[in-house]
């Protein structure tokens, strides 16, 4: 028989001093924290953080934003990155209920102190759960309440390529002096359908309640895609109410309905040059319509060339390849 597991967990603690040479030297309070994972079982992984630290992490790049909608910026702080695909609904485009970047950081990217947090994930052929929490502290020089933060997801996995799944966010923001208490939901389904080889099909239905403000709405996104060598056509349909508020996610703009087509083939004739693998005709066309915003379709083609990799054969029996 093998022998039983042993205990796997990982400790990152940190220790922070602040030191400040001015006229005379200002030491700051130290500051104390860390992470811990404990992998439970091989199926079963538990993290903890308390007063995290994101020193780490690495910068935004810089986007002047012209338009009134919100610019998508990708996380890139590690504790949030493991794990992600887990709670990834819908489309960083149009709608996502749940984007860690609403926790700890302000509307312009600047850090807000994490007390603590937990995070369960799960993971066997059959099914997937994931379960977070977080707390934030208040800061009253910004006007930021303390606000706690809870997500369920479970999936579960439909024969060998479909899966459905739902999920739900909590959040709630403190009583400050300029704003009432916050508690905003926002309950999430799912589906991805594999429905032959080439074609495949996901959507994703969402409704969000706001007590102690608005945010009463609904949004909606669906997938139809077809892929194969000969090319490629995909089909986006995507719904946002005026009232949709994901407290913990991110909406591309409001009262707004997207359709959006995009196409390409694949060709690789007999002539090509050998150092070409194909080429690509791409063509997109989409339409938004929204309360004061009417987008006509719009048509975008580029030529694209991908050099050939050289793949390494597979060696005979007795050869070794260098």
């Amino acid at each position: 028989m093998p022998p039983p597991p042993r205990l796997n967990i990982r400790l990152q603690p940190y220790l922070l001093q602040d030191v400040r040479a001015t006229s005379a030297v200002v030491t700051g309070a130290p500051q104390v924290g860390g992470e811990v994972k404990w992998a439970i079982t091989p199926n079963d992984v538990l993290d903890l953080t308390v007063n995290t630290d994101f020193a780490q992490a690495n910068v935004d790049r810089q986007v002047i934003n012209l338009t009134r909608f919100s610019v998508f910026f990708p996380e890139r702080r590690q504790f949030f990155l493991e794990s992600a695909s887990l709670f990834a609904l819908g489309t960083d485009n149009y709608i996502q209920p749940f984007f860690s970047r609403r926790i700890g950081l302000d509307a312009f990217g600047n850090p807000i102190p994490i007390d603590a947090g937990a995070r369960y994930v799960r993971r066997t052929t059959s099914e997937n759960i994931g379960l977070l929490f977080i707390q934030t502290r208040a800061d009253d020089r910004r006007n930021l309440p303390q606000s706690r933060f809870a997500v369920a997801r479970f999936s579960c996995n439909l024969g060998e390529e479909n899966r459905l799944g739902a999920m739900l966010n909590l959040r709630q923001d403190a009583l400050t002096s300029t704003m009432p208490t916050l508690t905003n939901i926002v309950t999430s389904i799912d589906g991805f359908w594999r429905i032959s080889p080439s074609w495949s099909y996901q959507a994703m239905v969402s409704n969000s309640q706001t007590r102690g403000a608005s945010g009463n709405g609904f949004g909606a996104y669906s997938f139809l895609a077809w892929n194969d060598n000969a090319g490629y056509v995909g089909l986006v349909n995507a719904l946002v109410s005026p009232d949709y508020n994901a407290g913990t996610g991110f909406v591309g703009r409001q009262n707004v309905a997207v359709t959006s087509l995009g196409m390409y083939p694949n060709f690789r004739p007999d002539w090509k040059p050998s150092f070409i693998r194909l080429t690509t005709l791409k063509t997109v066309q989409k339409k938004a319509k929204g309360e004061n915003v009417t987008s006509p379709c719009r048509c975008a083609t580029s030529l694209s060339f991908r050099k050939e990799r050289d793949v390494l054969a597979t060696p005979k029996q007795g050869e070794v390849k260098g």
